[in-house]
Formats: C-alpha cells, sequence, structure tokens
C-alpha cells in the first residue's frame, strides 16, 4: 500500500478578525472564542476534511469516522492531521500542489452561539460556540492564519509563516498528549484496563482509530460501551509517559523556535 499523505493545521484560529461575514445575515466580521469547539470534542461528532469548497456533495479527502482525521484543541484554534491515501483520491497531487501554493482552511459553523461585540471601534460578532460538519480546504481562508502544509513532505525554509504555525502545531500536540496522561493520574503507563475506566469516566463516546489522545471534557451520561481502539491508545500512554521530560524539553525548543520565527516575520 502507497504510504499516506499527512495534512496537518489549523482548521480555524481563535481570538482572531475574519477578513469577511461570518453569518449570511448581515455583514459583520467575527472572531472566534477559545475553545468554541468544544462539543465537537466532547461529543465527538462526525467532521471530514474535503477540497475546495463548502459544498455538501464534495468527496470527504478524510474523517473522524474511519480515523483518517484528527481533530484536537488548543488554545490558539482548532487543530487537525488528516491522512490521505492516494490510491483513494486520483487529484491528490493537484491538493498536494495548492497547499504548497498557498491554500488555507475554512470551517463551516453551524449551531452558532453569538454575542454582539466592537473590535477596534468597528461592530463585529463573537462566536463562543459552534459544531461543524467539515473542514475544507479552500484558497482564500476567511482566517488567514488558518493555514495548512503536508507534514511529510519538505517545507519551504523560506515560509516563515508556514513554519510558525508548523512549530505552534507541534507545541499544542505535546501539550495536548501531556495533559491526556496526567488526565488518567498514573504515575508509569497504566495497563488496558486502567485506560479503559479513565476513558469511561471521561465520556468521550468511542474514540475513532486514531482519535488517540483524549482530553478531560465535563461529564455526561456515561455510554458503557469499551473503547474500539484500545491498544493504540494503551501504545500512546506508554510513549507519553516514558517521554515526558523529553516533551517538555522539546516544548521549550520549539518555543525557542516561535520566537525567533516571530522576529523574522516582524521584520519582514
Amino acid at each position: 500500500m502507497t504510504d499516506p499523505i499527512t495534512i496537518q493545521g489549523f482548521a480555524t484560529r481563535y481570538e482572531t478578525l475574519s477578513r469577511a461575514p461570518v453569518t449570511y445575515d448581515d455583514d459583520l466580521p467575527g472572531i472566534i472564542a477559545r475553545y468554541a469547539f468544544a462539543d465537537v470534542l466532547k461529543l465527538n461528532l462526525p467532521v471530514v476534511l474535503q477540497h475546495g469548497g463548502h459544498e455538501s456533495d464534495r468527496p470527504a479527502l478524510a474523517d473522524t469516522d474511519d480515523g483518517t482525521l484528527l481533530l484536537f484543541d488548543s488554545p490558539l484554534g482548532l487543530a487537525f492531521q488528516a491522512e490521505i491515501y492516494p490510491q483513494e483520491h486520483r487529484d491528490l497531487p493537484e491538493i498536494i500542489a495548492e497547499i504548497r501554493n498557498g491554500f488555507g482552511c475554512s470551517v463551516d459553523f453551524q449551531e452558532t452561539k453569538m454575542t454582539a461585540t466592537t473590535i477596534n471601534g468597528r461592530a463585529a460578532w463573537r462566536m463562543e460556540g459552534a459544531t461543524c460538519s467539515h473542514i475544507a480546504l479552500v484558497s482564500t481562508p476567511n482566517f488567514t492564519s488558518a493555514c495548512c502544509w503536508i507534514a511529510n513532505r519538505p517545507i519551504d525554509s523560506q515560509n516563515h509563516r508556514i513554519l510558525l504555525a508548523q512549530q505552534q502545531w507541534s507545541v499544542a500536540f505535546h501539550e495536548y498528549c501531556l495533559v491526556a496522561a496526567k488526565s488518567l493520574g498514573e504515575e508509569d503507563a497504566p495497563p488496558l484496563d486502567a485506560i479503559a475506566e479513565a476513558q469511561r469516566k471521561l465520556v468521550m463516546g468511542i474514540p475513532k482509530r486514531r482519535n488517540i489522545a483524549v482530553i478531560p471534557q465535563p461529564a455526561t451520561k456515561p455510554t458503557g460501551k469499551e473503547p474500539s481502539n484500545l491498544k493504540m491508545t494503551a501504545d500512546l500512554f506508554k510513549i507519553v509517559f516514558a517521554s515526558r521530560d523529553t516533551m517538555r524539553e522539546q516544548i521549550a525548543a520549539l518555543e525557542e523556535r516561535i520566537n525567533a520565527l516571530e522576529a523574522n516575520l516582524d521584520r519582514a
């Protein structure tokens, strides 16, 4: 089987003013509050990654239901990683080229919770909560820093914007795994039954095949169902527990790199 192409990025960015209206009812821009998509993760709602636009008939490139799309939250925005198999998508070379040429991400907003606000003297909407059904790869994202890249292909060393986002994504994922490990309350790599019990207490539903880094969310009614990816979850936490100090060192190094990249962008 041909190895998959891995796409990483931020589906949207928090606390950043949009370039265009965020509703169809008026022409006001908006910002998305931090963790506005918490319900998407807490309830394990199905989300797909698609290419070119928000039309419902566009084919899915990756899907949380089959585990090819992983979503996780961060203070910067809703982050994702997708695995796309070339044999399943003949237009993948075109998609790769478009991502390298600056394609970004756009999220469809559903069940939004909006409040009116003012930003720099201009009326705007603040989105406190929302759900979504898909992330679209588009040429002109509404939030300019909602970008993506091919993780298993070289990135242009002069593209400081993407390099910065990649480092921010890495920090967010490292911290995500550390919080997930800490939530189990174990000093050593926990056994399978401990993980199953922890996941039942966290009540995240049934994690998908690759949706394995779990962050605690407010409890809802237990499902009583066993996680379908127990072995993969155990493997992840063994790695996390064995390398927590190393991961913290990596976070520190990444943050130094972020500061340097931000300085380069300020000078540009």
